[in-house]
């Protein structure tokens, strides 16, 4: 079974996307705003400017803080993606015998998905209605992930990972003989009968990994 700290990691992976993508689109519109600006200092100065120069000063412009967040999550993404692999050759499998069919329950991690493009609609919407200065674009989306991240520590029972569900894993809810409850994250959608599952290697107090 995996550690505390690892199961924080493991939760700090799934939101790890919403990190990158948040992180990338306040830079990018920082670095739109502080170059529309330079665009027009040097209309005034009537300099002509060079596509070196343009993508110098769109690089440039990203905030440190942008560029620290996208690698910090770019390694939790990395380390995510492969905790299953590390996972399954370190851990044991054992026998599992459930109390009826598994039932599908991807419900959060969709809609923890659908929370990786809100600040490119966020970006959209602010852009086309109605402009906001750089310091409450960004404290809204800390806001966002921020909740997101208590979100998946508190809510999320059923460890839904939207990564884990775009390379073909899915989340179930199933019950043992002895009454107790858990996760059970397979590569089946649907099962047809509780006799699918038969071996598992079990990740946290909760959390199952189907191995048949």
């Amino acid at each position: 079974m995996i550690n505390s700290i690892q199961k924080i990691l493991y939760i700090l992976g799934t939101i790890s996307p919403y990190s990158m993508i948040a992180s990338a689109c306040y830079g990018g519109q920082v670095s739109v705003n502080r170059c529309k600006q330079w665009f027009a200092d040097m209309e005034v100065s009537e300099r002509a400017i060079n596509n070196e120069e343009i993508l110098n000063c769109f690089i440039t412009s990203v905030p440190f803080v942008s560029w620290l967040f996208i690698a910090i999550s770019a390694i939790l993404l990395v380390y995510h993606l492969c905790f299953l692999r590390i996972a399954n050759k370190r851990l044991a499998p054992m026998d599992f015998f459930p109390e009826a069919t598994p039932e599908e329950n991807d419900d959060f991690a969709k809609g923890l998905g659908v929370t990786y493009f809100l600040p490119i609609i966020e970006w959209i919407i602010t852009k086309g209605i109605y402009n906001v200065d750089e310091r409450t674009n960004g404290y809204f989306l800390l806001a966002i992930g921020v909740i997101a991240v208590l979100s998946s520590l508190v809510v999320n029972k059923s460890y839904g990972s939207p990564v884990y569900m775009l390379v073909g894993y899915h989340f179930h809810t199933v019950e043992t003989e002895a009454s107790k409850t858990y996760i059970l994250m397979s590569k089946r959608k649907h099962f047809r009968n509780k006799n699918q599952v038969r071996r598992v290697v079990r990740l946290f107090e909760d959390f199952l990994i189907d191995v048949t």
